[in-house]
Order: structure tokens, then sequence, then C-alpha cells
């Protein structure tokens, strides 16, 4: 852009008063322009005006040509996280228009498909694309009063695994969600264990009486922090 035009003839030469500018560098196409794996790989840029040689520009991310051509350069895109980032192409001081690309959304192949009512702790997440910052990892139900969600705790993560303390609950129904960056994997279907009793104790020595008003403790395993119902059924009652 701006190069001096000068004419010399005879050992003399012209004044720079014309200048020159070649066309600035124009995006068709960027391949794959979705689900860019987390931890980076190879993108294929097409367009025109590209030059020899010059910058691909993705903000927060570093980015590496391999080969440059007029039409076509092929690149490294470093690690990365989120959708809709803005890929342009810098020649000589002339920037291209911005072209969208997007990194992978969390993907959750491998998870505890139940636990115990009082939480699982150093549960394995496996899958990939979890992203560079600390994702977020919850379990949500739709439930009659709205979505209910529980936080559960981080220890570690990567690209591909996740490690986290999975809180307490009840129930059936949920599903185990992470969230990079804005964007979420499809939720991941999860139960809580259903309760065990094992042994009831009764105030009462002589039964139980028809109008009730007895005091009972029940133990066991996965009964929930809650207060949940007690039914009394009569053998081979339904």
């Amino acid at each position: 852009q701006g190069i001096p035009v000068m004419v010399t003839r005879a050992g003399q030469r012209s004044l720079p008063d014309f200048s020159w500018s070649y066309e600035p560098p124009e995006v068709v196409s960027v391949t794959p322009s979705e689900g860019i794996s987390t931890s980076g790989g190879l993108v294929v840029v097409q367009g025109s005006n590209l030059g020899t040689r010059g910058q691909v520009l993705i903000p927060g991310v570093a980015v590496t040509s391999t080969s440059w051509d007029h039409d076509t350069i092929a690149a490294v895109v470093g690690p990365g996280e989120g959708a809709g980032l803005q890929l342009s192409v810098d020649v000589s001081l002339q920037r291209s228009d911005g072209v969208s690309i997007s990194y992978a959304p969390p993907t959750v192949v491998s998870w505890p498909k139940v636990g115990p009512t009082a939480g699982t702790a150093s549960a394995v997440v496996l899958g990939h694309d979890f992203g560079l910052a600390q994702p977020r990892l919850t379990l949500r139900r739709l439930a009659a009063s709205g979505l209910e969600t529980l936080n559960c705790t981080l220890r570690s993560w990567n690209h591909t695994s996740l490690v986290a303390d999975l809180p307490s609950g009840t129930g059936a129904g949920w599903g185990l969600v992470v969230s990079a960056a804005n964007q979420e994997s499809a939720p991941a279907s999860f139960t809580f264990m259903v309760p065990v009793v094992e042994s009831l104790e009764a105030n009462s020595s002589a039964g139980f009486p028809t109008s009730g008003g007895v005091l009972v403790r029940v133990t066991g395993s996965n009964l929930g922090s809650s207060h949940a119902s007690l039914r009394l059924r009569a053998a081979g009652d339904a």
C-alpha cells in the first residue's frame, strides 16, 4: 500500500509524485471454520490478494503459517476456546475483514452414570474440548419448579478429562453438563442411587396404633439429605 512510483532515465530519477497500492487481502473461506479442537489444529484459508507472506490473526490465539500463496494459506492455530472468533489476514499493513471461526464445544464420552445421594468424591469425566480456562461442571434437571442446578467442585482438568466432586442430591433425570467459554456439552444422563432401608426402630413395642403418632427411626443408605416421605405398607400391598 502506498508504494512510490519513480521513473529513471539517463541516470535521472523522477520525484515520487505517484504511489501504487496492491489490492487488500480478502478471505473467502476457512476450513474448518467450526469444530476446531481446543488443543489447536490446521486450518486452510482461501481468498484473493493474499500475497506471499503476512500474518494470520485471531485475537488471543497463536497462529503459525506453514504455507502461503496468493489465494491459499495453510496455518496451525494454537489452543483456544469459544465460538465466533474473528480470523483475518494482514499483508503489508493491509488487513482483510474478519471471518468467523469456532472451537469445538465440550463433548462428554465417559462419566459416572449413577452415584450415592451423599455425593461422589473425585469422579472422573472423560471427553474432549474441555477448553483452556477452568470449565464448569454441573448437574441439571428440569422439574416442575423450573431448572434445578447442582454445582460440582473441580479438582483438576485438561482438554480431555475432568476430576470433580459430585454434589449430594436425590432422584433421577439429571444431566451432567460441561460448560467452557459459553459452549456446553450435551447433557449426560445421571441418576442418584435409590434409597435402601436396612433397619427400622420404633418407640412402641406393641406395634403401631391405627391412629399413628409413633416415632420411628430408619437407617440405611442413599436416604438423601432433605425431607423424604416414608410409607408403611402391609405385606402383599402394591
